[in-house]
């Protein structure tokens, strides 16, 4: 009752995902008829001025810090000799010094920890890679998805557990691979595709940079948030 009460006073809701929608509706504390698709996305102006630099993009990379499942990421790349830079931003949410304290960490994976760049410095940074390496731990919400519209607005292919929430479905749309949760011996199929077939590795890139640009990005976004606005602003003042 108490849900159903705090929602009312929400005239409109934007959701990152169509499954956030469905599992929302089923809770029945809010109309669905508020409910809305955002198509959250990134700054392609932004990521188009780190693209033109021409900087070479080499190994892979695991650059996002929320719940993630380092422990798969780290026994799968040390069953490869595929080059990987974890950075590991400063995060309160979890102890990663004590995760990684239990990790046999392989010489082809390089730990960065408590990484305190600012976002454009990290940007640059993952710029700089050929695949980024999305390892979550399983989740309610759409835990990756900053990272997902990074890596689709720079171009780049990607290798993601495979998160319910998150809206891009990188089997069917071929942007990606998608990895059940923590599943060692799926990840270290992935790194070794990536590695071995390099031309389909761009592929993907410029599968995932084309939704990008249609469909996953800040203006398509903005538009759908003006268009609710507008919405609720003719509801309350028809005359205006």
């Amino acid at each position: 009752m108490l849900g159903k009460l705090f929602y009312r006073g929400i005239d409109e809701m934007l959701f990152f995902s169509q499954k956030l929608i469905d599992d929302s509706v089923s809770t029945r504390k809010a109309d669905p008829s508020r409910m809305h698709l955002g198509y959250w996305g990134a700054d392609l102006d932004f990521y188009d001025r780190l693209r033109k630099t021409g900087a070479k993009r080499e190994g892979f990379i695991s650059s996002g810090k929320e719940r993630r499942d380092f422990p798969t990421l780290i026994n799968a790349f040390s069953q490869t000799d595929a080059q990987i830079d974890v950075y590991v931003p400063s995060y309160s949410g979890q102890d990663y010094a004590a995760v990684f304290s239990q990790l046999n960490v392989s010489p082809n994976i390089h730990v960065h920890m408590d990484v305190q760049a600012d976002y454009e410095g990290f940007a640059k940074e993952v710029n700089r890679h050929a695949c980024v390496a999305i390892c979550c731990q399983e989740t309610k919400y759409t835990v990756g998805l900053t990272t997902v519209v990074e890596a689709m607005a720079l171009g780049m292919p990607i290798i993601c557990s495979r998160n319910p929430q998150i809206p891009i479905d990188f089997d069917k749309e071929r942007c990606g691979i998608a990895i059940p949760y923590y599943n060692i011996e799926g990840w270290k199929n992935a790194i070794e595709y990536i590695q071995g077939h390099p031309k389909e590795a761009n592929e993907m890139g410029l599968r995932g940079r084309k939704l990008a640009e249609t469909t996953y990005n800040d203006r398509h976004c903005a538009e759908i948030a003006a268009e609710l606005l507008l919405k609720v602003c003719h509801k309350k003042n028809p005359k205006d």
